[in-house]
């Protein structure tokens, strides 16, 4: 089978999207299916290349917009992709690509997988949803990461007939520390003791800001912060005015792969304070999960209540609440009886739903299922 991936970014771009398109890709590929992935570059140039068997296709960036890339060559380059693949999976949301599907005139299955909807810029938002909707409309099957995706969407209750729930999954790479995992993680544990662990963008729906608030109440706490991002400067700023800026450590982007599952394997839990739905799955729960870590999540009205079941993988607070927060944390940290059983549900749930072996499955058999159809 050939795969056409349409994505905003593609790894090395580090979002949740971007791993789970690059979990998807991976495993197709191992599959024995052909997978082209066109997407954005991070600059003004067109590079195509193989990534572990992958073929991507990054164009030149005019401009991002509302966070999202403008890559004009798009329209064009579509309709040469279109002729040689037999299904199209478009990840959205993603406006400029979602609008240059609709331009092309093609009988190619159309699979969307839903990631979440527009949170922020309403301008853009009245714009896109035109295109969205006539995507929607277009396509086959329309693919979403828990029920709570279509529970809580604004705009799926209407093509309802159209969705399929597959959980997204990953590659259990981290779950066993390497030789190299094994001497960073000596490094890491003798600068920062016991920490806490919080990976992602650094992105205003992140909620950094309250776990930097929750550490003024939780005095015994560390928390050593991944990810690069707008916010950044303004969170470490923050850090030092409310003074845990000792207890904050922002380390920006790390080295490798090897790095970071030390600093997952290292750490006593996984900690995403997320303020709105904009927060749709979070991947990096499944990776805390596969180290048999616990996870601290706010309670959204999105798929991360489904990856975090509360009180049995991990512990779940009300969004932008720092006190609620900060006793979590303590409590994780204190109660290692607590910790023990949930470290153990957390390996245990990931095992169970959200290997990448059985999402592959499933979205093959959507796949082949839309080629008989269009037969």
């Amino acid at each position: 089978m050939k795969i056409l991936h349409l994505s905003k970014y593609y790894h090395p771009y580090r979002g949740g999207i971007e791993k789970v398109i690059k979990e998807l890709s991976e495993a197709s590929v191992k599959k024995g299916h052909q997978v082209t992935v066109v997407c954005a570059n991070e600059n003004k140039t067109r590079e195509e290349s193989y990534v572990n068997g992958v073929r991507v296709i990054r164009l030149p960036l005019l401009m991002t917009l509302f966070s999202q890339p403008v890559t004009p060559s798009i329209f064009k380059e579509l309709k040469k992709e279109l002729d040689a693949c037999d299904v199209i999976n478009v990840h959205t949301p993603n406006p400029m690509y979602e609008l240059a599907l609709l331009q092309v005139s093609s009988r190619k299955p159309i699979v969307i997988t839903y990631h979440c909807e527009v949170y922020k810029a309403r301008a853009l938002n009245n714009l896109y949803q035109p295109v969205s909707q006539a995507v929607l409309r277009r396509a086959q099957k329309i693919i979403v990461g828990t029920t709570f995706h279509i529970d809580h969407s604004k705009w799926l209750h209407q093509y309802i007939d159209k969705c399929e729930i597959i959980p997204f999954g990953i590659e259990p790479k981290y779950t066993q520390p390497n030789a190299v995992t094994q001497e960073h993680l000596v490094k890491i544990q003798k600068k920062f003791g016991t920490y806490f662990l919080f990976a992602g963008r650094m992105v205003p729906y992140k909620g950094v800001d309250y776990l930097l608030e929750a550490l003024v109440l939780a005095k015994s706490v560390n928390v050593v912060l991944i990810g690069s991002g707008r916010k950044l400067e303004d969170w470490k700023n923050l850090s030092k005015k409310l003074k845990v800026n000792d207890r904050a450590h922002f380390l920006g982007g790390v080295s490798s792969d090897d790095e970071f599952a030390a600093y997952m394997h290292g750490c006593r839990g996984l900690v995403l304070p997320s303020i709105n739905e904009a927060e749709a799955f979070g991947l990096v729960l499944l990776e805390a999960m596969s180290c048999s870590k616990p996870v601290l999540t706010t309670n959204l009205n999105s798929g991360v209540r489904f990856v975090n079941k509360a009180g049995e993988t991990g512990l779940m607070v009300p969004v932008m609440d720092a006190p609620r927060l900060a006793e979590a944390l303590e409590r994780l940290q204190s109660d290692d009886i607590l910790h023990a059983r949930l470290a153990q549900n957390a390996f245990q749930h990931f095992e169970e739903h959200f290997l990448i072996e059985k999402c592959i499955e499933k979205y093959e058999a959507v796949y082949r299922g839309q080629l008989t159809k269009a037969a």
